[in-house]
Order: structure tokens, then sequence, then C-alpha cells
């Protein structure tokens, strides 16, 4: 049975501020990120996307990126926040987290670079790579038997500027 991840680098986001006065971890969505993504989110359902379980690093931008996900996705989903996903990944610790979902298809929500390294780090050698993750995108990857470094295959690599959106 195969079960596909869904790995997303958060959505557009304000600024970091140069002056380091708030935490980077507060930084938030945009009006306009938010708007954008509902609409990629509508996009990427209409594409098939339907993940059952959405996960998300703690930081507010990430979470915020996951909720209006877990909002357009059927079936009244909610975002849970995966301490995991935070940047800085562990594989290893972020694989043994997600195991009890590992049946259902998942979107981790996450950050640059991490993202790209996950994917990277998830998919078959010799896949295409997934390095450029701008905000909102999504590399679809699919396992056949079970999660784990090196097996998966990038069936998708979905950019919201490059679909239009």
């Amino acid at each position: 049975m195969s079960v596909r991840v869904y790995i997303m680098r958060h959505a557009w986001a304000a600024p970091a501020d140069p002056f380091h006065q708030e935490p980077d971890e507060h930084r938030e969505l945009t009006a306009e990120g938010r708007q954008r993504l509902r609409r990629w989110a509508q996009e990427l359902q209409r594409r098939g996307i339907a993940p059952q379980v959405v996960l998300s690093s703690p930081l507010r931008r990430a979470v915020q990126t996951a909720q209006i996900m877990a909002e357009t996705c059927p079936g009244q989903l909610s975002a849970q926040v995966c301490p995991e996903l935070a940047p800085g990944v562990d594989l290893p610790r972020l694989l043994q987290a997600v195991a009890v979902y590992s049946t259902r298809p998942m979107l981790w929500v996450g950050h640059m670079p991490d993202v790209a390294d996950l994917a990277q780090a998830l998919a078959r050698p010799g896949s295409p790579p997934c390095a450029s993750f701008s905000p909102a995108a999504l590399a679809v990857l699919e396992f056949q038997q079970g999660i784990a470094p090196g097996a998966g295959t990038v069936v998708e690599f979905l950019d919201p500027d490059a679909c239009g959106v």
C-alpha cells in the first residue's frame, strides 16, 4: 500500500525584522500571503492533493499556513503542531514522530532549507531535485514500503508561481 507525503514551505510571510526586536518565530503570513495561499490551496485540491493529516513547524507562519491548508482539505481537518518540523529538522526524530500516521497521506509544513533537505533525503537516488522551494511550493513524494530515507518517488513538484497562482 502506497502513501503520499506532501512537503510544503510556509506561505508568504512578513520579512524578518532587520533589528531583531521581533523574534523570527513570531513572523506571520501577510494578508496578501493568506489570500494567495487560499487560492493555492483550492488549486492544489483541484489537482488531487488530499492529505488526511496536516503537520506544522511550531513557528507562527508555518502554523498559519497549515491551518489554511487544513481548512481547505475535505474532511474538516485541523492542523497539528509537530515540534520536529521546527528549523533544523532531524530526519530520524521526525520519522519517529510521524510514524503513527504513516499509512495516511500527510502534509508537512516547514521552512527552507529544511523542506528541500527533507525532500532530497526522502527521494530515491537520481530523483529530480526539489531544491528551489519558493513560498508555498510543494513536493509530492510517494512511498511503496513505508516512509524512509531514499525510498520516495518524487511524483511532482508544484510551485504557485509556475502554476499561475
